[in-house]
């Protein structure tokens, strides 16, 4: 009789062990499938599917003068406002801000665009791929009320962050390579004296 209480009491607790793991089992497998579905749909909602090193032009069209790059090799060159070098960290910064940026669809087929600031604004931001892919968004002159900008992509409304205020105003001092020389490791002779800070490039004869 002790034995058989015993091995009653033994299926009891095998039993409660398998609903147990069954309920804790489940509840990993629906945590796991949570995170997927965050992860999904946070990347649905970024703006440009792009990376930065896939990157092969870079602008920002506005009325006080397009911020365009362009990329050369494995550095972005400034060819607007002024041509000139750029800091490579700071460039690649600035392109990765943007091109890591989210937005929420408000409407897919929106048509009151002047309500939104976006009928004719000057602001245009436009990145084209290694490939030669283009992806435009329109960036509207009227703000939400908690400072997001609103953007136009073809015919869908969509919200911005407010980082937006500090991209359409960037300027071009801020990634300009400020290096007084940029021979990098090919310097052959460095002079000094008094009068004279000479350098002599590997590649000049004299």
């Amino acid at each position: 009789v002790q034995t058989e209480g015993c091995m009653k009491s033994f299926r009891s607790t095998l039993l409660f062990a398998l609903i147990v793991g069954a309920v804790v089992g489940y509840a990993i497998f629906e945590m796991k499938r949570g995170e997927e579905k965050v992860a999904k749909e946070a990347k649905q909602d970024r703006l440009f599917s792009l990376e930065e090193k896939d990157l092969q032009e870079f602008q920002i069209v506005r009325p006080e003068g397009t911020l365009h790059l362009v990329r050369e090799q494995d550095t972005l060159k400034l060819t607007a406002p002024v041509e000139d070098r750029t800091d490579g960290f700071l460039a690649t910064s600035f392109v990765n801000s943007i091109l890591n940026q989210t937005g929420k669809v408000l409407e897919e087929k929106n048509q009151q665009w002047a309500e939104y600031g976006l009928e004719n604004t000057p602001y245009r931001v436009e990145v084209t791929s290694k490939k030669g892919d283009k992806k435009t968004y329109l960036v509207g002159t009227e703000q939400a009320f908690d400072g997001s900008y609103y953007l136009r992509d073809g015919e869908r409304l969509l919200l911005g962050t407010s980082s937006w205020k500090s991209f359409l105003t960037k300027a071009a001092n801020d990634i300009r390579d400020k290096k007084l020389f940029n021979f990098g490791d090919r310097v052959k002779e460095v002079r000094i004296n008094s009068r004279e800070l000479k350098l002599v490039h590997q590649n000049n004869k004299d």
